[in-house]
C-alpha cells in the first residue's frame, strides 16, 4: 500500500501545473514597485489589459498591433509579459523602444525594478559570476534565452538580432494622408 501511494505521489509530480492565461500568471505573480508606479503592489490590470494580455499569450494569434492613448499601463503590461516568458516559457527576446535612452529607462525604471519587487522573478536577471561580459544593461542572457533591448532610430541596431518574441512600445508610425473632405454646394 505505502509503494502504491508513492507511485501515485510520483506520477502526479511529473504532471505540469495547469497553463494559466497570462492576464491571470500577471495578477498573481508580478509586483509593482512603488517608485515604477501609480499603483504600487500586486498588480491589477484592468479589462482592456486582460484582453491584450490574454492575445499576447495565444499561441494562435502571431502580431498584435495597438493604436493607443499613452500612460495605459502598456509599459507595465509588457514587462509581465517579458517576466513570464523568462520564467514559464525561455526564449529570444527583443525589445525595441525608440531611442537608446529610452532603451536605458525602461531597464532602469520599469524592468528591474519590476523583477526585484516581484518574488518569482527575483533572481531571473541577476548576473552569474563569470557571466559580467555577456550581460549589459541591455543584453541579458537567462536559463534558455536572452532579453535584448534596442533602440529603433538606427536600423542598424535591428540587425543580427533572432528573436521569438518581439515587444514594441512607442513605435511611430507613418503618417498617412487624411482623406480630402469635400462639401456640397
Amino acid at each position: 500500500m505505502l509503494a502504491d501511494d508513492v507511485y501515485a505521489r510520483a506520477v502526479r509530480s511529473l504532471i505540469p501545473p495547469p497553463r494559466l492565461h497570462l492576464s491571470k500568471w500577471i495578477e498573481d505573480y508580478i509586483v509593482l514597485p512603488a517608485g515604477a508606479s501609480a499603483l504600487p503592489g500586486r498588480m491589477r490590470l484592468y479589462p482592456y489589459q486582460r484582453e491584450i494580455a490574454d492575445a499576447l499569450s495565444d499561441p494562435e494569434i502571431e502580431r498584435i498591433t495597438l493604436v493607443k492613448a499613452s500612460r495605459i499601463g502598456f509599459t507595465a503590461l509588457i514587462t509581465a509579459a517579458i517576466g513570464s516568458y523568462i520564467s514559464n516559457d525561455p526564449a529570444q527576446t527583443l525589445v525595441v523602444l525608440p531611442t537608446e535612452s529610452d532603451c536605458r529607462d525602461f531597464t532602469i525604471s520599469d524592468l528591474e525594478p519590476t523583477f526585484a519587487a516581484s518574488p518569482v522573478l527575483r533572481n531571473a536577471l541577476k548576473v552569474e559570476a563569470g557571466e559580467t561580459d555577456r550581460n549589459t544593461i541591455l543584453s541579458r542572457r537567462f536559463a534558455g534565452g536572452s532579453l535584448k533591448i534596442v533602440p529603433a532610430r538606427a536600423p542598424r541596431s535591428l540587425r543580427r538580432h533572432t528573436a521569438r518574441l518581439l515587444f514594441i512600445d512607442e513605435a511611430d508610425m507613418p503618417a498617412s494622408p487624411l482623406p480630402k473632405v469635400t462639401r456640397a454646394n
